[in-house]
């Protein structure tokens, strides 16, 4: 009943605009026939991560959100001579992040806009995606329906100058409104649950050149109004989990003073400012203060990367996940192991003690791998495991480190913080490799070759590192013989 109620609760969140209290979304569930509490709900909706809490009680979704609003997209020369717009970054955070640019449906004049592949400067690709993070770029380059038969770890993941990309058709667009190089594209979102937005002409060039119109002063006008407000919000939420979530953070906090006719664009925006950029974060980027180092808070608001009150460990929060476990079964059978009490060797140092973790995996253990063995396919294992075995190695090494920082009890302020914030990063990375070799039906070959050339920055990074946090360890009236 659960899962039926847990459905239809998701149904009725996907396409709520309005804000609701939990006796409101329980009104309409019961109404197509669930039994659910309040109390139940509550743990949803504070659970749910397309949900906010405006107050006591009171709910507002990102469909609600985002619904409805505006922003600008200022299209390249180069887009306007080819009449493409590479979408990328465009779009954010207005669009759902699980949503790839060219899953979004664009709108004209009523009409359906369409997607062509085109061949195009790889510069001018990339300077549309800088918002997604300089290191993800290249999955966007891979996951592009132009490139799916491509290999590109045949040259070291090196890009060519021209590539072929997805991009939008906008031939008919630009010819009806008689687009020029100064004018913008008034973007609105018709429905974020189905990722739909309209675009219309906003045109600059039917000014005055020679006066400062009123088109000029009302995007100078957001441009100081997004600047003055994102530094506020950046102190307030800090580096989150990404560029994207920063920036959706920052338009829900100031949605009626940025969601507005003549709105600027964040890409725009970055190219001029010179208070706010894109800085390194870890192995990852974020947007911050230029010149600020991005340092631990404890007033950041929601689940902070450093709340210097708590443990380490409670901010890590490293587990054994079913999905690791499994790789790890995986990776015995593919070894012809039939015991699977060997495993638990693998997973944890022999000094950990007889713990109650190590014993919950243990029966874990015990119970999952007759199950994997008895649908096991050593040949069609074989691709991947390899790269799987490769992937558990740098776990166990993170999952080790982990354990000696948790057995430690150190504080977050111990730690150099880029070091520390690098080490969460590189497990964040590593379970997610673990999850999709686990969960995926099949994976080919170039994927197989990036997720090697991922691991080999992977087990770079670790090596520079380990040593800092380990020196911390050695330090402390807590060492343990490190």
């Amino acid at each position: 009943m659960d899962n039926i109620n847990l459905r239809l609760y998701q149904s009725c969140i996907k396409y709520e605009t309005a804000t609701f209290s939990a006796k409101q979304l329980q009104q309409k569930m019961q109404k197509f026939g669930a039994n659910i509490s309040i109390k139940t709900l509550r743990l949803w909706l504070q659970d749910d991560i397309n949900v906010f809490q405006l107050e006591k009680d009171v709910y507002i979704t990102k469909t609600g959100c985002f619904t409805g609003r505006e922003f600008g997209i200022k299209p390249s020369k180069y887009e306007i001579d080819h009449n493409i717009l590479i979408v990328g970054h465009r779009c954010v955070p207005f669009i759902d992040g699980d949503i790839l640019p060219f899953e979004i449906d664009f709108f004209f004049d009523k009409k359906k806009l369409s997607y062509v592949k085109k061949n195009i400067l790889t510069s001018e690709i990339i300077q549309h995606h800088k918002i997604f993070g300089e290191e993800n770029f290249l999955q966007y380059v891979m996951f592009d329906p132009s490139n799916e038969d491509i290999d590109f770890s045949i040259n070291g993941f090196e890009l060519p100058s021209m590539m072929d990309f997805t991009v939008l058709d906008m031939e008919e667009f630009y010819k009806k409104s008689d687009f020029q190089y100064e004018d913008w594209i008034r973007a609105r979102v018709i429905s974020y649950a189905d990722s739909q937005i309209t675009l219309e002409p906003d045109c600059r060039h039917i000014y005055n050149p020679f006066e400062q119109s009123v088109f000029d002063e009302k995007k100078e006008e957001w441009n100081k109004v997004f600047e003055s407000t994102l530094m506020e919000n950046l102190k307030k939420f800090g580096p989150r989990s990404c560029i994207e979530e920063q920036l959706m953070f920052h338009f829900i906090n100031s949605m009626y003073e940025l969601s507005v006719p003549h709105a600027g664009s964040v890409e725009e925006y970055l190219k001029i400012s010179q208070k706010i950029g894109f800085c390194e974060f870890g192995v990852e980027s974020r947007l911050w203060i230029l010149n600020e180092e991005i340092s631990d808070s404890k007033n950041w608001v929601g689940k902070s990367v450093a709340e210097s009150e708590n443990p380490v460990s409670e901010m890590i929060g490293l587990q054994i996940s079913d999905e690791i476990i499994d790789a790890f079964i995986l990776d015995a059978l593919f070894k012809k192991e039939e015991d699977p009490s060997n495993i638990i060797d693998r997973i944890f140092e022999a000094d950990y003690g007889n713990t109650m973790e190590i014993e919950i995996t243990k029966l874990l253990l015990k119970n999952k791998f007759p199950i994997l063995k008895r649908n096991y396919n050593w040949f069609a294992d074989y691709e991947i495991a390899q790269l799987r075995e490769e992937v558990l190695k740098i776990f166990k090494k993170t999952h080790n480190l982990y354990k000696n920082i948790e057995n430690s009890q150190t504080q977050v302020d111990d730690y150099p913080q880029q070091d520390l914030i690098t080490f969460m990063q590189l497990y964040s990375h590593t379970k997610k490799m673990i999850e999709s070799l686990v969960l995926a039906d099949d994976i080919d070959q170039s994927s197989i070759n990036a997720a090697y050339s991922s691991l080999e920055g992977m087990n770079y990074t670790f090596e520079e590192i380990k040593g800092v946090l380990n020196e911390v360890l050695r330090r402390g009236p807590w060492n343990k013989n490190l």
